[in-house]
């Protein structure tokens, strides 16, 4: 028997990432080549929430040290007192982050993220 996590299924939909999803990944790598041009190794992309209406973030960095194999949970203010649910509250934090319906061309039912050529 086999089990996967559920980020796992996310990443393999991709097709199905929002806009908001996708500026940042895009952000994220930019910001990346960013600081390996300057030098800079040893590092993760780090997005920091800075507004919440409107939605913004920043991007910075943290040694890779302090992220890798490190288990970040929800805080617990965010599930409901019977422990069975969310609270409108993550669900507030959630939001921003599912915004956006990107414009993909898709071909034979497979999403077409950059132009092809068939041989």
């Amino acid at each position: 028997m086999r089990s996967i996590e559920l980020n796992i299924l996310q990443r393999c939909g991709a097709h199905m990432a929002s806009l908001t999803d996708l500026e940042e990944s895009f952000l994220q790598g930019q910001h990346g080549v960013s600081l390996a041009a300057q030098g800079i190794t040893g590092r993760m992309v780090t997005i920091q929430r800075t507004g919440n209406e409107p939605y913004q973030v920043s991007y910075g960095s943290s040694p890779v040290s302090e992220i890798a194999n490190q288990v970040k949970s929800v805080p617990r203010e965010f599930i409901n007192a019977a422990g069975n649910d969310v609270t409108p509250e993550i669900l507030s934090y959630l939001r921003p982050l599912i915004q956006g319906q990107p414009n993909l061309a898709f071909d034979q039912g497979i999403p077409r993220y950059l132009p092809t050529t068939h041989l």
